[in-house]
């Protein structure tokens, strides 16, 4: 039998279509493993290694498609952390300014309290003062009163 080249061609596609085809029900039969050793035409196949780069581009941009998705999640991440770290330290620098001002009040207190407690203790001491020359006066309107009444004053 003569084969030609379309034959051969016209053969090879069919052996392509089946074994590309999703049919599980079709058996080789005893051929079976002749039709592996018609695959197999060596190394430099180039219609194999035309494959197996073919496959192993799909694998490496299956890969980069899975590091992007990665990546992108994790500078969302990273910028939701950037956002909230100004935020805090925002806050932070709030804080700050409010404890310098209440700082800065208390320290106002501090003296007005000191002013106010030895302004209290003046008017304490005055007081004092105050009361021990009303005893002494009324001690010399009693005496007075007394030399009146007995008549010794007039005379």
């Amino acid at each position: 039998m003569v084969t030609t080249k379309k034959d051969s061609v016209d053969f090879e596609k069919q052996l392509d279509k089946l074994k590309t085809s999703k049919v599980s029900s079709f058996d080789a039969g005893p051929f079976g493993h002749d039709l592996k050793h018609h695959d197999d035409r060596g190394e430099l196949d180039l219609t194999r290694l035309v494959d197996t780069y073919k496959k192993e581009n799909m694998e490496l941009k299956s890969e980069l498609a899975q590091t992007k998705s990665l990546l992108k999640g994790t500078r969302g991440i990273v910028e939701d952390y950037l956002k909230a770290g100004y935020k805090y330290a925002a806050r932070v620098k709030e804080l700050e300014r409010i404890s310098r001002a209440h700082q800065k009040q208390v320290g106002e207190q501090i003296i007005e309290l000191k002013f106010q407690t030895v302004k209290a203790n003046t008017l304490e001491q005055e007081v004092k003062e105050l009361k021990t020359d009303n005893k002494k006066l009324a001690q010399h309107v009693e005496d007075l009163t007394n030399i009146k009444n007995k008549g010794e004053f007039g005379k």
